[in-house]
């Protein structure tokens, strides 16, 4: 696959393709099936399947043109979508799709970044911990002065009956699974450019919400995406497990459109 594409197909290891198939079988959930290049593409429901034959048993269907012809297909597996080729036989009155060649699951490059601003509900809440700013006296790297008093402003800000972590939300502007930017005001931006990671952060995104254990600050510079923000900051995810990974992916793959001409070529 060239660079330029948005999806990456990632192989996943013969026991977890396996799994998936597996898993799906039993889900019952209709998938499609076509060959290369050429439409229509036919809906199938899968009955069971035989790991030690790589054998998905389709529930019965009127007729199919694909019979023993090499075909693709993809489904939908807790929101992630997997491609395959396979070939489509008809065998003892039943529709059967042997699985022989490789299975991927398709994932966004991780260079790709989703604008949730203005059009999705996302927001962020950075675990800054009161007690260390109020007692730190931080020196700006920029003016070399103290800003104990723009951080007196901004705890002001969070009121004195928040908990020892400040509660504000910040609009996050876009979004990977590595990382994510967001929009700062004057404050915002005077006290986490002093600060290089942060801890225990909770991202809102739409109804879900995400904990990630920690985060780099990479940079903070001006905005020019909106007039409501003057500032935007880079921030690095870290300490994040294939769970979290994978969470993370589901909600971003569910703005991907059709991905299947993307697997066609990368089959090419």
């Amino acid at each position: 696959m060239t660079d330029n594409k948005q999806t990456h197909f990632k192989k996943l290891k013969d026991i977890e393709k396996k799994n998936k198939l597996y898993v799906f079988a039993r889900s019952k959930v209709n998938f499609t099936i076509w060959e290369k290049s050429r439409q229509p593409k036919e809906t199938f429901k899968p009955d069971h399947f035989y790991s030690d034959s790589d054998k998905l048993v389709l529930h019965p269907v009127d007729s199919s043109e694909l019979v023993d012809k090499e075909v693709l297909y993809s489904f939908n597996l807790n929101g992630l979508t997997f491609f395959g080729v396979g070939k489509l036989i008809f065998d003892n009155n039943n529709y059967i799709l042997v699985c022989h060649k490789d299975l991927y699951k398709s994932e966004r490059r991780q260079s790709y970044r989703l604008l949730t601003y203005p059009h999705m509900n996302v927001f962020t809440s950075l675990n800054i911990n009161k007690k260390e700013v109020e007692t730190s006296n931080v020196v700006s790297l920029k003016t070399k002065l103290s800003e104990t008093g723009i951080f007196k402003n901004f705890l002001s800000m969070i009121g004195d009956d928040a908990n020892d972590s400040s509660l504000n939300k910040f609009r996050v502007l876009d979004i990977s699974v590595t990382g994510m930017g967001i929009m700062l005001g004057n404050l915002e931006k005077e006290l986490l450019e002093n600060f290089e990671e942060v801890e225990n952060i909770t991202i809102f995104f739409e109804n879900e919400i995400i904990k990630i254990p920690a985060a780099q600050i990479c940079y903070i510079m001006d905005s020019k995406e909106t007039d409501l923000y003057s500032y935007k900051a880079g921030i690095n995810f870290k300490g994040i497990d294939i769970n979290l990974d994978n969470k993370l992916g589901m909600l971003i793959n569910r703005s991907l459109r059709d991905s299947d001409k993307e697997f066609e070529d990368f089959v090419n």
